[in-house]
């Protein structure tokens, strides 16, 4: 796959999964990755400054299909 068509896969998954999440109530219009950002950058700016693509960063912490669980306990959305 190459590296054009991977961007176009994530950005229809990404928009597949906001709007199963937004059916499911467990986020508001705003993505999750939006609030995740606007909070890593606020807490911690300094390190996260230095993150050229904090997407990335986020996604490759654990991977593509664990994002959302990734993001959810780094905002402190868990409903675990």
């Amino acid at each position: 796959m190459t590296e054009d068509m991977t961007e176009q896969f994530e950005d229809i998954l990404r928009k597949d999964l906001h709007q199963f999440l937004l059916s499911m109530k467990e986020v508001d219009e705003r993505l999750p990755i939006g609030m995740a950002v606007a909070k890593m950058w606020d807490t911690e700016w300094e390190i996260y400054s230095k993150v050229d693509d904090l997407y990335t960063y986020m996604r490759d912490k654990r991977d593509y299909d664990h994002l959302d669980e990734y993001i959810r306990e780094k905002d402190g959305l868990s409903h675990d």
